[in-house]
């Protein structure tokens, strides 16, 4: 038992082990091979109500339950849960195929937990709003709300926020407050079907306004019915055919009603 009336706790340099009690209220720790400011391990509890656990050159300082390490902190500030060698400031691991995880919870009823992601410039939180549940991404810097994902699955940005494609954003898709746009900068723009399956555009749900088939015909149709269609000999139209300055025609023009002049 070494007591040490020093106010620092500090000039015990000949034992290499012991209880320092100073005379601020401090009570030290220590445990070492050759010294004080050699290679030494000590707990600082401190008059103030602070604990400090300290390992001095460039040793860890390791938690253990039933001998089984849970936790370290290197000497660099690395701190490493389930590993005795984290690779970054929090490195957390286990052997587990489904169950490594680490929880950010409250308690609180229509609360935000968060995750925020900041640097020098900006700052982004990623958690759930309380009011409705949904996951988001929240600009706090730009106090803006940047996606969201609902409970049923739904992805929402808010408007003239885009959807990009292409390293120079060629392919953009986005809602201003009242029209929707897909735009394409570069290149041919491709809506393509598969497997045989039909494209339609309908003006309304349920109105069929353009439906192509896979090696087939192309309707076009007005008020859900259909009006012109390509075939494997030309074009079939369905009503009244209008023409203000003349029709010009390779081939023949066949008609199954009376002809309008």
């Amino acid at each position: 038992l070494v007591i040490n009336a020093n106010s620092n706790g500090n000039t015990q340099s000949t034992a290499a082990e012991g209880i320092i009690a100073k005379n601020n209220g401090d009570l030290r720790l220590l445990a070492g091979s050759t010294g004080w400011q050699a290679n030494r391990a000590d707990i600082l509890m401190k008059n103030s109500g602070d604990l400090e656990l300290s390992s001095n050159s460039t040793h860890d300082v390791i938690f253990k339950s039933h001998d089984t390490e849970n936790l370290r902190i290197k000497s660099d500030g690395k701190v490493g849960i389930g590993t005795d060698d984290p690779t970054a400031l929090l490195h957390v691991q286990n052997d587990s195929v489904s169950d490594t995880k680490i929880i950010i919870e409250s308690t609180g009823t229509n609360s935000y937990p968060a995750l925020r992601l900041k640097n020098d410039a900006r700052s982004y939180d990623l958690g759930i709003d309380g009011a409705t549940d949904a996951l988001r991404v929240y600009d706090v810097t730009g106090a803006a709300e940047r996606l969201r994902i609902t409970g049923v699955g739904t992805v929402r940005i808010p408007d003239n926020g885009k959807f990009t494609a292409g390293a120079n954003d060629d392919l953009q898709i986005y809602h201003s407050p009242n029209d929707s746009y897909i735009d394409n900068t570069s290149g041919s723009l491709y809506i393509r079907g598969a497997n045989g399956n039909h494209i339609r555009i309908q003006a309304r749900s349920g109105e069929e306004s353009i439906v192509a088939a896979a090696n087939g015909t192309v309707e076009l149709y007005y008020d859900n019915t259909p009006r012109l269609q390509t075939t494997n000999v030309g074009v079939g139209i369905t009503g009244l055919l209008s023409a203000s300055s003349g029709i010009n025609a390779k081939g023949a023009i066949e008609f199954d009603s009376t002809l309008e002049t």
